[in-house]
């Protein structure tokens, strides 16, 4: 069978047969992973859930059943909030790269997520004139609510170019 380690699995939807679960069905072993969000059953037909937190609980050594408290599910930041109960909770025997027990789902916290936006974007090559442009963010706590509350700026952009953004 497969084995999911360090997974999140969120948001998935099932049309038809009730007995099918929408996170995962069919033999697999789940360790350390987040199943939360996806249309009931969330999980049918698996070997084994260890140290992993499913929505609606599932038996098994480690397992939990509470909100995973991901920084902004919708807009599908998976991040865990510093409060998440998924953090250093997976299992003791498995690690994050910072040393620390292994996190439940598949991004690892570290301190600061959830503290301003995510920005995801290929790095810039230098252009003929020698610049690079970089990109950076910034924001204000809380949501969103006026234009002046999220700027984005892009530096050492070679004059007289034209350039893409997509947000």
């Amino acid at each position: 069978g497969t084995t999911l380690l360090n997974c999140t699995l969120y948001g998935n939807q099932l049309t038809g047969s009730s007995l099918l679960g929408a996170g995962v069905y069919g033999p697999a072993v789940l360790v350390n992973t987040i199943v939360w969000g996806n249309t009931l059953p969330q999980l049918s037909s698996v070997g084994s859930v260890t140290w992993s937190d499913v929505q609606g609980g599932f038996a098994g050594l480690g397992n939990i059943d509470e909100d995973p408290l991901f920084c902004d599910a919708l807009s599908l930041d998976f991040r865990l909030a510093g409060d998440s109960p998924c953090i250093d909770a997976g299992d003791p025997n498995t690690f994050d790269p910072d040393g620390s027990v292994a996190d439940m789902g598949a991004l690892p916290y570290e301190p600061g997520n959830c503290d301003g936006p995510v920005a995801f974007y290929c790095t810039s090559k230098v252009s003929s004139a020698g610049c690079v442009t970089t990109l950076s963010a910034s924001s204000s706590a809380g949501p969103v609510s006026a234009q002046s509350d999220f700027l984005l700026f892009a530096d050492f952009v070679q004059g007289t170019k034209n350039g893409i953004f997509f947000f």
